[in-house]
This record gives C-alpha cells, sequence and structure tokens, in this order.
C-alpha cells in the first residue's frame, strides 16, 4: 500500500473518503474540481489504482488491487481473501485518519469497496453519473447495496426516476447537479455566421456521445456552407470508426480530431468555435449519459449549443431558450436548427444569455459543491437536529416530543408557584385523549410527556400512560409523587413508563418540605424512586431544583442523592414569572447570584464528574456552555468580573438576553405543548395564555394545527430570531447552542473579512474586469430597463465595450420598483427591501441580498486607520436616516450595542442638535463612550464635531487615544482640522453610499483605495461643468444580482488622477478626493464650484465651528456659528474672501451669526445648498 498526503491545509475539517477504482484527476476532473470547493470536508482518495494524477490530493492507494478482475459484488472466490486483507488496510486508514463518512464516486466503486462499506459501517454516500446506474449488472446488484446507502446523489431528475423504478426509495435520493468552475469560464459570445461556421463536438469517443450523428449532419452542412470546420476532441473506443467514417464521407480537409487535453487547456480551446454539437443517444448496450459537463461549459462560454431529447439533458438545455434540442440520430434536425441559428443571430444570442445565466444558477460547482457538503453535515448532526432539519423541510420527524398538561391544579403547595390554587379541572375526556394520541402518532411525535400541573389528579392516567406506550410512544411523567403513598400504586407505572421527573430543592429534607408546602414531599420522592429501582433498572429518572434564596446553600448533597439512587440527570433551574407573579422574595440577590454560580455551582460540577451523573443548569453563562466541565470550572474558580453583565441580566429575569443575542432558537422544532384546555402552545417556555395559543386540539387535528398561518409564522419568526419572550427564557442553553452549530453551519463573516483584508495587496484587474463583463451582460439579458438602457450598444460578435455604455440615473432606478424590470434577482437570492439614505425626494427604495455585508469591506477601512484589528470594539455616530438605511424596512435597527462581524458596536445616539442638548443628556454620551473601550470612532464628521464642542463646553475630557473613521458625509477640511484639534487625533475618511456601500477608503498615505472585488468606479467628464478636472463617479456594484446598479451615477463628482500609483503597498486602484454632489454644485458667471472647493474660504478662520452657504439668484447668504460666542466673525473679511475666491467684487454675500444649524430630517448636514 502506497501512502501520499498532499501539503495542503486541511485544519478543522472533517476528513472524508472518496472511493474511487481508478483515480484519474485529468480525465475526471469534475469530481476533484468539486472537492477543492469544500469549506468543511478534506476528501481522501481510496483507490486501487492510478491513471492519471495532475493534481495535489490525498490518497490511498492498494496497487495489489490492480489484480482483481471484476468491479462488480462477484469477487470470484479465489481472489476474496486476498481481497478482504486489502480492505483490512483501509479499515486501519479509516481509524488513523479518523475518516467519518464514505462517498463513492461511482455506483460502481460502491460495488467494488462493498465489504470495506460493511465493515466500517460509516454512513455512505453514492453518487450515480449515468454510465454506472444504466450498465446491465447495475440493477441486479442495487438491491444488495441498497441498506449500507444513507444517501445517493444522482446527476438528473431523470436518474432519479430510474433509480426509483429500480426500488429505491426516493426519501434517499438527492439530485444534485454536476457543476462547472464558473468563475473560470469567460462569457465571450460568439454566433456562427454563414462564412464562419466552426463547430466543436468533445468527449469520450464512445457509441452514447453520439459521434457518428454529428459526422453525418456536418457532411450534409458543408453542401451548403463548404468553409465549414468541425473539430473533435476526446478519447476512447470509437476513435478509429469516426477517422474511417470520416474518410469515407470525404470530409477529412474539414475536420480534425484532437487528443485528450487537460481542462485548462479545454476551456481555453473552447474559444476558438463558435458552435458546440453533441448529438447524445442511448447506446446499443442501453448505456445514458447523465448531462455532459462539455455542454455547460460550451454553454457558459457564450456559444449557441445542440443536443439531443436523451436522458437528463432536457433539463439543462430548453429548446430555443437556453440552446437547441432534437430526437436522438436527427442528423437532419440539427441541419434545421444550424440553418435556424444563422438566420436568427440577435435570438442566437439571446439564447446564449440565457444558458450562460441558467448554467450559473443551476451548475455553478460552488454551489453543488455546498449542497453535498449539506448532505455531509446532515449526516453527522445528532439525530435530533436531523430530525429538526427533515421537519422544517416538510418531512416527518424522527424526534419530537409533546407534553401534554391534561389536568389543572395541583396538590402540592410550593412557595414558589401558585398552581395549587387552581380548582383541579380538565377539558378531555378519555376518548378525547385517546383521539389525541393518534394524531400525535399520525403527526410523528416519538416521545409525550404527561406534565404539570399535577397530572397524577388526573382520572385514569395510570391506563392513559399504558396506553401512550402501547402506541410505541416513550413516556415521560413529571409529578410531586404525592399520590405514590405505598408500592402498589408505584407498581403501576412497571413497564409503562421511561422517564420520571421529580422536583427535589434541597438534600435537606425540612427545606424541600418547606418550599413545597407540604411535609410528606421529600418521603414520597424518595419512596417512589427507591420503589421503581426495585421494579426497573432501565427507567431513566431525573431531578429538577428550584433555585432560590432558601435553598441556594442547600444544592450540593443533591449529587449525593442523585448518585445513591443511580439518578440519570440532575438539573437546577432558575425562578419563572410564568408560574408566579410575584417572585421578587425568593429570588437571589446578585450576591447570592455570584456566589451560587462562581462557588457553589463548581462544586456541583466537580461532583458530577465524580460521580459521572450530568447536571445542568438554566440559564448559564454563555461563554462557558459548550466547554469541558473541567475547563468550566477552573474559569468560574477565577472568575471576577468578566461575567458582570450576564450576572446583572439573571438578576433582572433577563435570562435569555445575551444568550440570544447571539443565538438562535430552534426549540419550536422539537416540542410543543398541549394545556388543560386543549390549547397548543409552540413552547414549553412561553407563558400559556390563551391568546398566545396558535390552535385547540378540540377544534383541529394536531398536523393541521401545525400547518396553520398562525403556526407556521410562530415557527418562522422564532428561527429568523424574533421572540418576544427570548429576553426571559432560559430553555437549554446547551441544547440551543448545538442546535446553532448545526444550522449555522459556519460563520462566514470573519472569513469575508480575512478575503477583503488580503483582496487589497492582489492586482486583479483582470479578474474584476470579467466579473463587471459578466454583471453588465447579466443585467442587460435579465432586467428591462438596462435591456432597453444598452440594447444599442451590446450585440452579438461584437467586443463589448465598457467606456461606450450610457450610465444610468437615480430617477431610473426608480421606476417600477420593486418589479421585475429593476429586480430581475434570477438567482433567487434571499434579499431585503431598504431605504436610501437621501432625505426627500431623493431617497429611494432598492434592493439588495440579506447576505451582502458591508462591514466586511468597511473593516478593512477600519484596519487601515492602524488603531483597530478584527474582533476589537467601535463606536458609531451617524443621524437616524443613515443609521436606518443600513436595515430592511421591516427592521428596526439597534438603539445602543450590536455584534457585527464578532466586534461589538456602540451605537452613540444621535441628536440634530448636540449644541442645544441638555447636559445630562451630553453626559450619558460621555459615559457611553468612555465606557466602550473603543479607540475607533466610525463617525458621521459633522455630528461628532458638534458633540465634540459640547465635551469641551462642558469640560468633559475623552482620554482615550482614538482615530476618527469618517463617513456619511463630504469630510471637509474645516471639519477635519477641528475634530483633529479636540481630539488630537488622526482622521481618515471612507467613500460610499448607501445603496452601494463602502466604495473607496483612504490609507495611510491620503488616496482614496477602492474596494474593487465589490465595486467598479470610473470617473467620466462631463462637457457642462467645463471643468477637465472633475467628472462624474460611475459606480458598478459586481456583487449585486438582485437589483444591479450598473453604471450607476452616484449623484457625486470626484477629481480625475494623473498618478494612480501609491506607495503604501496596497494592489487596489486609487480615485481622488470627492469634490461635491450634483445638487450643490454652485454656478457663478464662469466658475463652477464645489463644497469641497468653498470650504477654503472658511478653512482659514479660527472661530468658525459650522456654516452653511445658500446660493440663491446670484447671492449668497450664510450661516455662521461660532466656536467662541466672545470672538466676533470677522464679517467683512468673508465677505471679502467670498469676492476674491469667485472673482467678482460685485458678488452679493449676507452673513448672519446664528446659534446652531440643523440638519436635514433625520438626515445630514448641508454646507451647501442651491436654490
Amino acid at each position: 500500500m502506497t501512502l501520499n498526503k498532499s501539503t495542503r491545509n486541511s485544519k478543522a475539517k472533517t476528513n472524508i473518503a472518496f472511493l474511487r477504482f481508478k483515480l484519474d484527476t485529468l480525465g475526471e476532473n469534475f469530481i476533484y474540481e468539486e472537492a477543492t470547493c469544500f469549506k468543511n470536508f478534506s476528501p481522501f482518495v481510496f483507490c486501487g489504482r492510478i491513471k492519471r494524477l495532475d493534481k495535489k490530493i490525498d490518497h490511498y492507494c492498494c496497487e495489489e488491487f490492480i489484480n482483481l478482475q471484476s468491479k462488480w459484488l462477484n469477487i470470484p472466490q479465489s481472489q476474496k481473501i486476498f481481497y478482504h486483507k486489502v480492505i483490512l488496510k483501509y479499515l486501519r486508514i479509516i481509524s488513523e485518519k479518523n475518516i467519518m463518512i464514505l462517498h463513492a464516486q461511482f455506483l460502481t466503486d460502491a460495488f467494488f469497496f462493498h465489504d470495506l462499506i460493511k465493515e466500517s459501517k460509516l454512513p455512505l454516500i453514492v453518487t450515480l453519473r449515468g454510465y454506472d446506474l444504466f450498465h446491465p449488472k447495475a440493477q441486479l446488484f442495487l438491491q444488495k447495496l441498497m441498506p449500507f446507502v444513507s444517501k445517493f446523489i444522482v446527476k438528473s431528475e431523470s436518474m432519479k426516476d430510474v433509480l426509483a423504478s429500480f426500488g429505491c426509495n426516493t426519501d434517499k435520493v438527492q439530485v444534485i447537479y454536476g457543476g462547472i468552475n464558473t468563475d473560470r469560464i469567460i462569457f465571450r459570445p460568439r454566433i456562427p455566421a454563414e462564412n464562419n461556421i466552426n463547430i466543436l463536438s468533445a468527449g469520450r469517443f464512445v457509441d452514447k456521445k453520439g459521434y457518428e450523428t454529428t459526422i453525418i449532419f456536418f457532411s450534409k452542412l458543408l453542401r451548403s456552407y463548404p468553409n465549414a470546420k468541425l473539430t473533435l476532441i476526446g478519447e476512447g473506443e470509437l476513435k478509429n470508426f469516426l477517422s474511417k467514417l470520416i474518410k469515407r464521407l470525404e470530409i477529412s480537409d474539414n475536420v480534425i480530431i484532437k487528443d485528450f487535453m487537460p481542462h485548462l487547456s479545454f476551456i481555453k480551446e473552447l474559444y476558438k468555435y463558435n458552435l458546440c454539437v453533441l448529438p447524445s443517444r442511448t447506446a446499443k448496450k442501453g448505456y445514458k449519459e447523465g448531462i455532459p459537463n462539455f455542454l455547460k461549459e460550451a454553454m457558459a462560454s457564450g456559444m449557441p449549443v445542440i443536443s439531443t431529447f436523451h436522458s437528463g439533458i432536457p433539463e439543462l438545455i430548453t429548446d430555443h431558450e437556453t440552446g437547441y434540442l432534437v430526437a436522438e440520430n436527427d442528423h437532419q434536425g440539427i441541419f434545421t436548427k444550424v440553418k435556424f441559428i444563422l438566420e436568427n443571430k440577435e435570438k442566437a444570442f439571446q439564447a446564449c444569455l440565457n444558458a450562460r445565466f441558467f448554467v450559473e444558477k443551476y451548475f455553478n460547482v460552488k454551489k453543488t459543491a455546498a449542497k453535498i457538503e449539506r448532505i455531509y453535515d446532515y449526516l453527522l448532526m445528532p439525530d435530533y437536529v436531523r430530525s429538526a432539519i427533515d421537519l422544517n423541510d416538510g418531512k416527518k420527524p424522527t424526534e419530537f416530543r409533546v407534553d401534554l398538561h391534561l389536568q389543572k391544579g395541583c396538590n402540592s403547595e410550593c412557595i414558589m408557584c401558585d398552581n395549587w390554587k387552581s380548582h383541579p379541572s380538565t377539558s378531555y375526556s378519555r376518548k378525547n385523549v385517546s383521539e389525541v394520541l393518534d394524531q400525535l402518532q399520525t403527526f410523528g411525535v416519538d416521545q409525550v410527556r404527561f406534565h404539570g400541573q399535577e397530572p397524577t389528579l388526573m382520572k385514569d392516567i395510570f391506563s392513559i400512560i399504558k396506553e401512550a406506550k402501547d402506541k410505541g410512544f416513550r413516556v415521560g411523567l413529571k409529578t410531586n409523587a404525592l399520590i405514590f403513598s405505598d408500592e402498589k400504586k408505584v407498581k403501576m407505572l412497571s413497564g409503562v413508563l421511561d422517564d420520571l421527573y421529580l422536583s427535589i430543592d434541597s438534600s435537606d429534607e425540612n427545606i424541600h418540605n418547606s418550599m413545597r408546602g407540604n411535609d410528606q414531599s421529600f418521603s414520597r420522592n424518595m419512596l417512589l424512586i427507591k420503589a421503581l429501582r426495585k421494579i426497573s433498572t432501565s427507567m431513566k429518572i431525573y431531578l429538577n431544583s428550584v433555585i432560590t434564596n432558601v435553598n441556594h446553600k442547600h444544592l450540593i448533597g443533591l449529587l449525593d442523592i442523585a448518585e445513591s439512587m443511580k439518578i440519570a440527570r440532575v438539573s437546577f433551574v432558575h425562578l419563572s414569572t410564568n408560574n408566579k407573579d410575584n417572585i421578587k422574595r425568593l429570588k437571589l440577590s446578585k450576591d447570592q447570584l455570584k456566589e451560587f454560580y462562581f462557588r457553589i455551582w463548581p462544586q456541583i460540577l466537580k461532583k458530577s464528574i465524580s460521580y459521572n451523573i450530568p447536571v445542568s443548569v438554566d440559564p448559564y453563562l454563555t461563554s462557558l456552555i459548550e466547554l469541558p466541565v473541567e475547563q468550566q470550572i477552573k474559569i468560574l474558580n477565577n472568575a471576577s468580573t468578566g461575567f458582570n453583565e450576564e450576572i446583572d441580566n439573571f438578576f433582572e429575569g433577563l435570562y435569555g438576553k445575551y444568550f440570544y443575542g447571539q443565538n438562535k432558537c430552534y426549540g419550536v422544532l422539537d416540542h410543543a405543548t398541549i394545556d388543560w384546555e386543549g390549547n397548543v402552545f409552540p413552547c414549553c417556555a412561553m407563558p400559556r395564555n390563551q391568546e398566545l395559543a396558535v390552535g385547540n386540539i378540540h377544534k383541529d387535528i394536531f398536523v393541521n394545527i401545525w400547518n396553520s398561518d398562525k403556526y407556521v409564522k410562530y415557527r418562522d419568526d422564532i428561527i429568523r430570531g424574533d421572540c418576544r419572550f427570548k429576553d426571559y427564557c432560559s430553555r437549554s442553553f446547551k441544547k440551543t447552542a448545538e442546535y446553532n452549530n448545526y444550522f449555522e453551519i459556519e460563520n462566514k463573516n470573519a472569513e469575508e473579512i480575512a478575503a477583503d483584508f488580503q483582496d487589497q495587496y492582489m492586482e486583479k484587474s483582470r479578474t474584476n474586469k470579467y466579473s463587471l463583463e459578466k454583471l453588465i451582460y447579466y443585467s442587460f439579458c435579465k432586467s428591462e430597463v438596462y435591456h432597453n438602457k444598452f440594447q444599442n450598444f451590446i450585440t452579438p460578435n461584437k467586443k463589448l465595450n465598457l467606456s461606450h455604455l450610457p450610465f444610468i440615473t437615480k430617477d431610473e432606478l426608480k421606476l417600477d420598483f420593486p418589479g421585475k424590470k429593476v429586480v430581475p434577482n434570477y438567482f433567487d437570492d434571499e434579499y431585503g427591501i431598504y431605504r436610501t439614505s437621501s432625505c426627500g425626494s431623493a431617497a429611494f427604495l432598492y434592493a439588495r441580498p440579506l447576505s451582502s455585508n458591508a462591514f466586511t469591506r468597511m473593516s478593512e477601512s477600519f484596519r487601515q486607520t492602524g488603531k483597530w484589528k478584527s474582533g476589537c470594539p467601535w463606536l458609531k455616530l451617524t443621524s437616524l436616516n443613515c443609521v436606518e438605511s443600513q436595515y430592511p424596512l421591516n427592521i428596526a435597527p439597534p438603539v445602543r450595542s450590536i455584534e457585527n462581524g464578532r466586534s461589538k458596536v456602540t451605537v452613540i445616539p444621535a441628536s440634530n442638535d448636540f449644541i442645544n442638548e441638555s447636559r445630562s443628556k451630553i453626559k450619558e454620551v460621555y459615559s457611553l463612550i468612555n465606557g466602550s473601550n473603543a479607540q475607533l470612532i466610525h463617525a458621521n464628521p459633522s455630528y461628532l464635531k458638534l458633540l465634540l464642542y459640547r465635551f469641551k463646553q462642558e469640560k468633559m475630557k475623552l482620554d482615550n487615544n482614538y482615530v476618527i473613521h469618517s463617513t456619511y458625509e463630504l469630510l471637509l477640511p474645516s471639519t477635519k482640522s477641528i475634530i483633529e484639534k479636540y481630539l488630537n487625533c488622526k482622521v481618515f475618511d471612507q467613500y460610499g453610499c448607501s445603496e452601494i456601500g463602502p466604495i473607496a477608503f483612504k490609507c495611510s498615505h491620503g488616496k482614496n483605495h477602492i474596494f474593487s472585488d465589490t465595486v467598479h468606479i470610473e470617473v467620466l467628464p462631463d462637457n457642462k461643468l467645463n471643468r477637465s478636472d472633475v467628472g462624474r463617479v460611475i459606480v458598478t456594484h459586481l456583487k449585486n444580482y438582485v437589483m444591479p446598479f450598473v453604471k450607476y451615477f452616484t449623484g457625486d463628482f470626484a477629481y480625475f488622477l494623473d498618478n494612480k500609483d501609491c506607495a503604501c503597498g496596497l494592489k487596489s486602484p486609487i480615485m481622488g478626493d470627492i469634490a461635491g454632489r450634483d445638487n450643490e454644485i454652485i454656478y457663478h458667471k464662469n466658475k463652477v464650484v464645489f463644497p469641497l472647493e468653498l470650504d477654503s474660504i472658511f478653512y482659514n478662520f479660527n472661530n468658525i465651528l459650522m456654516y452653511q452657504a445658500v446660493f440663491e439668484n446670484g447671492q449668497f447668504f450664510v450661516q455662521i456659528v461660532p466656536e467662541s460666542k466672545e470672538k466676533p466673525i470677522p464679517v467683512k473679511k468673508v465677505i471679502n474672501t467670498f469676492k476674491t475666491f469667485f472673482e467678482d467684487n460685485s458678488l452679493e454675500v449676507h452673513i448672519e451669526t446664528v446659534a446652531s444649524i440643523l440638519p436635514k430630517r433625520k438626515g445630514k448636514y448641508s454646507s451647501v445648498i442651491i436654490k
């Protein structure tokens, strides 16, 4: 056995094994291309022999397998002992490398490795690609393999139908199309013309590819188009036959046969041709295609494709929409399609556009690889998570619990509960209960728990429990044990109960009884446990304890009781207002909470290790939930102030505020509660008020209630994180955290931040150009607005000239929103509707993917300040309008702090008039900033300037060593100077707009670097300005395919740059400074002035805090806010400076000193207003 391990990093990835009898990375590139896209799994190839190896890939090859004569299950008897010895070697590798999943790349590979599959007992995935499914032996041996297969992956819906016809359960079958690397295949539209027909057909030279039909068709085509060319690329058994056929038809001068070539070379070869023909057919031996990758690659590259109505090909090609189809063996039909293409070039061009984006949507290797990884994830998940996923996908659950609260009222007068005050009652007859159990069984419930208030008060409770057990449920009972006064009653639970839940609040009998309000409570619980242990050792008994200021110091001894009684788990919970409104006199003080978590709980954990008894407490400290117990103890013993926020929340009863700020609840997918009146509640932790119920079991069956609009909406809201009770919930944090680990399988944000960081240091002009071209073609193909805009500029066989395309304005994109004219969303991304941060009529609605994350760009801008690293806190100050613009219309923006990219963001509450704000409000903001531990302030510069001014007035000094990151507004030199003076710090600028996000940022050398992986920037001359140094800023957002912004005029103007190099080390392109907006340009006589230039008038006057210049009818009306009221504004000097600047001594300038200047409503400050 040879072991060959590549050096690529597979850190933190789960190891899986690809089973492939023959390793050929060249000829079967499609397998290994897909594997390179895996993010969480690392494949090792188990192979029998190596044919061609042109990639670094981990593989384990048993050369001994070369001698085996069969790939099928019928290994000759003489070779079976040898075969099994080799399998043992692979089993050893599985153990050494901790292989978790086996993935047979063809059905034949699963047959060949059948003993390995059986003996490893690992989950098995089998991919069927065409040949293997249609082989005559496939059906014969498939039946023997099916019990071992966890999931079949097939490459077309038609193959799924064939597999079903063989008797395979379709729940085990998933269609995942074969993916191609569309990023590597550039779209270059090529339509054949009468004098330029260059045809390509490629693949293995085998019967099912239909090469014979291709050659016969081409011989006929030459009669009409004698200059046409045909190239065949491939290898295989029919090569000699095809060569002879070409000679016999006397077309050798026009046909070339090329050898098989490496994949990258083949992709380059594609662009030499302008027509693809592959007339696949059912071979004489019955073999069929899946969906040939060659067709996908040809479509993605931009040439028309002609194929047949064969196997899965119609799932790729829709006739006359994404390509052209004919019947199998129909060479005349192919000729007719070619004639149509030649006579309808515009339609053929549109089909090529459709084809490219269809392939990108359904056959992108990144998407197909992600689907495969989701199967891997699913197979490795705990059963309860798989059940929740199935249920969420509309399938029956395998694990779902219903808590049946059949009886109202209780016979134990607990001090922390008011249930005993209720008069005993129920709405159920015995028949009703049986009907409910039948409904739950039909739905897929596997566990029922008979629950409080006190279920044993229910008449016939023991026969009900027995019926539930007889129906196959796992049965649980939660009781106060008071009715179990002798062993005779205990025996009624024998053989019918799986789980018993008892409440014991202290190892001290008197303390427990005082809390439970009954002198017999402790002894009855002990009697019940002991009697049950005589009857059954398999029944699981669980203890629960409510933590109060009465018993919190007497809980450790419960572990001793648990150990002596063979208890399965001990749980501790804090008080809940669900059971009693007024709990103030019982709840722990802050000091007692600290005592419990940092002194008592570590001792309980130590005993749990010693006795090997699991323990839990709800709520728990979020950062400790998933740590090993020993590590938890160590941290808790050394805890000081690190958990203050959570302890404060627990004291206020806000048990879930911190935890659910970072996690979502999925409990609605694993349980439900039905109360004594038949009301159905989606969650065991929510208040059981009738108005919160999602249905009633007496009025409708459970499955109908589950599918009702009210229940569906509740589940969707909870899974989205929108739960009105989450701050008060303490339900099973550990299980919820585990759910989040599986449902949110990876946090992409950190990876994206790192990627954006690296992108700034890489020259990527070519790939960004291709991204730009693709988006333009997409917009032209899918958006009516852009199609109409570009139709005279984008034509077939003509190179795309980006500079010739017209730009589009905001007014053009406002039309028909959110209809398909501007929101094509062809790729079906989840998206939000946002409002731009502009004020008044300038604002408009737009759409962008919810997955888009402007912070990944913004973080790189932060990083360039030298004061921020990923994960560090930061402060944010801007207008309410700007804050609101960052969130979809249906989501309220955060009031104070949020987590963004794992960095804590403290939102500083803005004021429209910081100058006149109350001192108490200013002090509150000052304390917020000081207490944040942040060094970076991301701010609207005018708001920040006015806030700092007030701090100075109130003698509130910020001591931290800050850096300012300015955005949301044009950073004027005069404003920058004041901020630097107040804080003695550096100010960095970032340029962007709400609909695009961050566009460029200033580096340490003062140059504006463009986020070129996300946006493409052009600065185009505007002849109306009569200025050669300034142009319109035209932006294309390269990542928004929901509502494209292509050649979009932002309204801003920027300076042209003579030198586009920067010595800072970043390779991203740069742009000139922003001069101002189109609605702020001052036209006076022969001068055209932007706000940035007008600011120079005020820059050298030391006492100007803020100004606003209104230009109306050739006159200036200027309001000025002085920094110091004691120092007068030199009005005459300001006026003379205006006249000098505009070279107009007759210019009228009116100066007014004011106390403050207000921004637009909820919006930005304007230094220039044009009327």
